[in-house]
């Protein structure tokens, strides 16, 4: 298979691409959000691959959920590449990449929104159980059945987590992982037109907030 797939939800570029023959596995940072070099990045790793756009079988890209920034980025420069093609698209959940190499039943995987506020999803070796959420670190305690829970996050934040979250240990995505995780959900049949690309992104803004909260006191 030739492939290009990447993530840009957090600060690590992850990038996997593929002639058929042989595969080209990146991992990135400090990269200026990948804006003013994203598009080079991708370039010179298909030409080292002697691959044209318009040899790929499938492209992958990681819709979050992450920085807003980054995915806008990511997901408007495979848009633009392969604008001209019919070239399937294979999204994925950037959260199952991080959860998909934890063996355990129950645990939840957590990248840090903004401060305070956490995307999570809970999951049982890898796979999902229920849908992305974003909230609060109160509301997430909240949500937890027992407590002790353990939770995987990219960064240490603490060795204990406030409420009854326990930290268990830092669990960075790879591009290897993301590549295995890509041709999986590919040979499935889960793929979907350049047009349906767009970010899993579930904060609301600062304004809207402040709106809300703005109006709650004049009610």
């Amino acid at each position: 298979m030739k492939y290009l797939i990447i993530d840009t939800s957090s600060k690590k570029l992850l990038l996997s691409a593929s002639n058929g023959e042989g595969e080209i596995l990146l991992c990135a940072t400090n990269i200026d959000r990948y804006g003013s070099s994203l598009s080079a990045i991708v370039m010179q790793t298909l030409d080292n691959l002697h691959l044209q756009v318009s040899d790929l079988d499938f492209v992958g890209a990681g819709v979050g959920p992450g920085s807003l920034t980054g995915l806008r980025v990511g997901l408007a420069t495979l848009k633009g590449m392969i604008l001209p093609f019919d070239i399937p698209v294979v999204t994925f959940n950037s959260l199952d990449l991080i959860a998909r190499e934890i063996d355990r039943d129950d645990y939840v995987v957590m990248r840090k929104g903004r401060e305070g506020f956490y995307y999570w999803r809970r999951y049982n070796k890898g796979r999902p159980l229920g849908e992305t959420r974003f909230d609060s670190i109160e509301d997430i305690s909240a949500a937890m059945e027992s407590p002790g829970r353990p939770v995987y996050m990219e960064t240490v934040v603490s060795k204990k987590l406030p409420y009854n979250l326990q930290f268990q240990a830092e669990a960075s995505p790879t591009p290897s992982s993301m590549s295995q995780l890509v041709k999986e959900l590919f040979s499935t049949g889960e793929k979907v037109s350049y047009t349906d690309l767009v970010p899993v992104y579930l904060q609301r803004s600062i304004a809207e907030i402040n709106w809300d909260n703005r109006h709650s006191r004049e009610t």
